[in-house]
């Protein structure tokens, strides 16, 4: 015999709950405004959503996210490495590897290049520049994103 256990919703919960689309994901941003009401979260879906978590991935170090320490791509364990194709490659398995591990079923990557810069933003150090092509699968739309370390 099976027991249930709680009770059984109400039929108004149930048909709220159907209501709900099958695969509607949400994440946080810490933009003001963005949450209507809210001026501290605001619930971001589609693109906002995969741009602020993949923003979120970029800028996480290894083992600083609470729960997820295999979260975060700890890009700057390379800043006083000599920056060559080893390393370069080291950087693209790491990014790729990521994105695949949290973000797998909501983007194709149909770019992903790490390259090394003369002069970065940063006081024209050399640096490495990451650039990101993808596709939401969800909607069909383009992510580009770069980001410099």
């Amino acid at each position: 015999m099976t027991e249930l256990y709680g009770l059984p919703p109400t039929e108004a919960a149930a048909t709220l709950i159907r209501s709900y689309r099958e695969k509607a994901t949400y994440g946080l941003t810490p933009l003001p405004g963005a949450g209507g009401n809210n001026p501290y979260f605001g619930r971001v879906t589609g693109r906002k959503r995969i741009l602020a978590g993949l923003d979120t991935l970029f800028n996480t170090g290894g083992g600083e996210r609470l729960m997820m320490p295999d979260f975060g791509l700890d890009l700057q364990q390379y800043l006083f490495e000599p920056l060559d194709a080893g390393i370069v490659m080291e950087i693209k398995n790491k990014v790729m590897d990521q994105i695949l591990t949290y973000f797998g079923d909501d983007i194709e990557v149909t770019n992903l290049s790490v390259s090394l810069t003369d002069g970065s933003s940063y006081r024209g150090t050399p640096g490495v520049l990451i650039r990101l092509n993808a596709v939401i699968l969800e909607t069909d739309e383009q992510i580009d994103l770069s980001m410099e370390v």
